[in-house]
């Protein structure tokens, strides 16, 4: 069974512990949820905006990061599947890997793997654990997991490089219009005070004409988006720091604690302070 990206999927949603085949296809809007994300492209390449980075996943190459972090595919080559595997975060966190290696996926970057490990030998690993997590047997599950654990230390220990370049507007990114140019302004100046006049002047672009397009594009108006942008910058670092809530949302962009704490009530269904209770993935997170 080949998969593909639901766009009607809520936010957020957990897709547990998988390991899958998935159709190359574009994503009208941003993905993001609370696990490690591994991807294994056999032939062609994925290429993701993630945050304000373009990334291009080659083929027969590994990349990792953590899926909390917004991720959308904007170009791919090539026909064939490829393997999108996810691990909840706290059983990553668990497996007690390099401080700094982890620090890398907290911070939003891609992990590639340096190595060269022949491409028979990767497709078998990732079609046994794809074989075992889709069974009903916990036991091969399980087996799955170590299996997972040792190739991700193996990968944290040895050569590994970060991928990703700033994504500036006058790229000539093939295939990307004027609708992801809007969500690449928006993932670079989300921090900033703009408003959705700033950003369709930026594609020179009446504001209504330039908001209708991206909603049609991307289910969201240009000022939705922006402010999921910003509480997703919120709830990463409400997962991964200590910071007091007020300094969280001057820091994410809003100008008003009470402004804060009302969108994100709106958009999460529970306060920041409940949310970080829920979801603080670090006892001490000084390393950050």
């Amino acid at each position: 069974m080949l998969y593909k990206f639901d766009e009607k999927r809520n936010r957020y949603d957990p897709y547990g512990l998988t390991c899958e085949l998935w159709a190359k296809s574009k994503m009208l809007k941003p993905d993001r949820h609370d696990e490690l994300e591994i991807n294994f492209v056999p032939s062609g390449s994925v290429t993701y905006l993630i945050y304000d980075k373009v990334v291009e996943i080659p083929e027969n190459k590994l990349a990792v990061f953590w899926a909390l972090t917004p991720h959308q595919i904007i170009h791919a080559s090539g026909q064939a599947p490829y393997y999108v595997c996810t691990v909840p975060f706290n059983i990553f966190l668990n497996w007690n890997f390099p401080k700094e290696f982890i620090k890398h996926l907290l911070k939003g970057s891609v992990i590639l793997d340096n190595s060269n490990l022949s491409l028979n030998h990767e497709l078998l690993l990732f079609e046994n654990w794809r074989k075992d997590i889709e069974s009903k047997s916990d036991k091969l599950k399980d087996i799955a997991l170590l299996e997972l654990n040792a190739r991700l230390q193996r990968l944290a220990y040895n050569d590994y490089h970060i991928v990703g370049k700033n994504l500036s507007l006058d790229i000539d990114l093939k295939n990307v219009g004027i609708v992801e140019k809007i969500a690449a302004y928006i993932a670079s100046n989300y921090l900033q005070d703009i408003k959705t006049k700033d950003i369709s002047d930026i594609v020179n672009l009446n504001p209504d004409y330039a908001n209708r397009i991206f909603k049609d594009s991307f289910g969201l108006t240009i000022r939705e988006y922006l402010l999921n942008q910003r509480i997703s910058h919120a709830k990463r670092m409400l997962s991964t720091s200590n910071q007091k809530i007020t300094i969280i949302a001057l820091e994410s962009g809003f100008n008003s604690i009470s402004r804060f704490n009302a969108s994100f009530l709106k958009i999460c269904g529970i306060s920041p302070n409940a949310y970080r209770k829920q979801h603080s993935h670090l006892s001490n997170p000084s390393f950050l």
